[in-house]
């Protein structure tokens, strides 16, 4: 049924919101480079509003009676951005564009790809990628597990959901506070990213996950769904 399928994830999406407020709650910088394109390489967390009772799978939603997710805290979660050397000596801010990764990948390399930071130059684009939680490298160990022990597979779905959270909370946060902060700024002190101009670009998982990514997300209206191949409804089933 529609409650069924969406009643938790909505609740938690509200929940979340509430938590993040308006403009996230806050990035922590591990470390901020110079790239070969010259542009400011950021390696750093984002605090994500958790539902979870581990902070990596195997974890399941903690819930209430009426099985709706509960609230547990915050986490720090990785990720990397790239502000571009044309944004930084631009007296403008750019648009920021969110990447999802594919198959069993994982979102901070992304932001090493001189490929991506070059297109980032280019278009004057503040960039960065987190893993899609539930499917990305560091889950693939569990996920052997629960394709040997079914009664556990639920919980890729429920990861998933948390995922989409963590993507909210980096979108938001990089809209918000953690755009005045000194690692996103220009080089004349204002923001190289537009709180009001965001995008998604996802390729294929980063595709399949992104459509859900995009029906959801409160402040990303349009984004680019590449080599996704199918929706995970028919996919699923096939298997």
């Amino acid at each position: 049924s529609e409650p069924s399928m969406h009643e938790a994830f909505t609740a938690m999406r509200a929940d979340s919101m509430e938590w993040l407020d308006a403009a996230g709650i806050g990035c922590t910088y591990n470390e901020v480079t110079e790239s070969i394109m010259g542009g400011r390489l950021i390696d750093a967390t984002v605090t994500v509003p958790w539902y979870m009772d581990n902070d990596a799978a195997p974890a399941k939603l903690v819930r209430d009676a009426k099985g709706l997710p509960v609230y547990q805290g915050t986490e720090e979660v990785r990720f990397k951005a790239y502000v571009p050397q044309s944004l930084i000596d631009n007296p403008e801010s750019g648009t920021f564009v969110l990447w999802g990764h594919g198959l069993f990948g994982s979102g901070p390399p992304m932001m090493d790809n001189e490929g991506l930071q070059d297109i980032a130059e280019v278009e004057g684009l503040v960039m960065a990628a987190t893993d899609w939680h539930g499917m990305s490298s560091k889950d693939l160990l569990f996920l052997a597990g629960a394709l040997n022990d079914v009664s556990n597979f639920y919980m890729l779905g429920e990861n998933l959901q948390q995922g989409m959270i963590i993507k909210n909370a980096l979108t938001r946060s990089i809209l918000g506070v953690c755009g005045d902060d000194e690692p996103f700024l220009r080089a004349d002190g204002g923001r190289a990213a537009n709180p009001n101009d965001a995008k998604f670009i996802g390729v294929s998982q980063g595709s399949v996950l992104g459509g859900t990514f995009l029906a959801q997300s409160p402040d990303i209206e349009r984004g680019a769904l590449i080599v996704g191949g199918a929706t995970f409804s028919f996919m699923i089933e096939r298997s």
